[in-house]
């Protein structure tokens, strides 16, 4: 049996100021919005510590959604990668 992906996100003050300002920009489409949101969720250092399964269940997600969007932004499986 494979051994389950890991990923550890830890985004960087500038990184996470990024987001803050797609989610604050009323011009933006709600999917970005809600992705933006999920990953500072994942933050390792400031996020809510939830696991992936109950961040798909809080904003009504695929949990294969949260890992494609992971996987998206270049965060490798089983490494503590910044973004």
């Amino acid at each position: 049996m494979a051994r389950p992906k890991t990923y550890i996100i830890k985004l960087t003050d500038g990184k996470r100021d990024t987001l803050y300002k797609i989610i604050s920009d009323k011009k933006n489409c709600k999917t970005a919005i809600k992705r933006c949101q999920i990953l500072l969720e994942l933050d390792e250092v400031h996020g809510t510590g939830l696991t992936h399964s109950q961040l798909a269940h809080r904003y009504a997600v695929c949990p294969t959604t949260i890992t494609k969007d992971i996987i998206r932004y270049n965060i490798s499986p089983n490494s503590s990668a910044a973004l």
